[in-house]
């Protein structure tokens, strides 16, 4: 939509002038400014990848209470049975996240599986909040 905006500009102004608009008004480039937007529909919440994953890495960190670098559903019962969530549904988030289908969930699966769901991050995020 911006590069519309100064394509239709482009006919009426030179390039000197048209530089010379944005220098005089800066405003311009605010009104005109096109933000990056993720490949993600997810994402589209405003959050960056950036602070999705580290967002993913305190959750994996905390539900990892073994320290072995995977996350086993057994870890992950601990802390959602405990916040009252169903087994059939830990189970379920669980092997939805697994999808690798190793058994295991590592710190790359949560991390793609928070970037593809914004539910899971806000549900399993609140977490670290508590």
């Amino acid at each position: 939509m911006a590069s519309a905006t100064v394509a239709h500009l482009a006919p009426l102004l030179d390039t000197q002038e048209l530089r010379s608009a944005f220098v005089k008004f800066p405003t311009l480039c605010k009104a005109i400014e096109v933000k990056p937007r993720s490949v993600w529909a997810a994402m589209d919440d405003g959050a960056t990848e950036e602070e999705i994953f580290a967002v993913a890495d305190q959750v994996f960190t905390m539900v990892d209470t073994d320290k072995s670098g995977d996350i086993q559903v057994s870890e992950l019962k601990a802390l959602l049975l405990a916040d009252d969530w169903e087994d059939a549904l830990v189970e379920k988030v669980f092997t939805g996240i697994d999808f690798d289908d190793s058994g295991e969930i590592d710190r790359d699966e949560l991390r793609t599986a928070f970037v593809k769901h914004p539910s899971l991050r806000s549900a399993l995020g609140k977490q670290i909040k508590a």
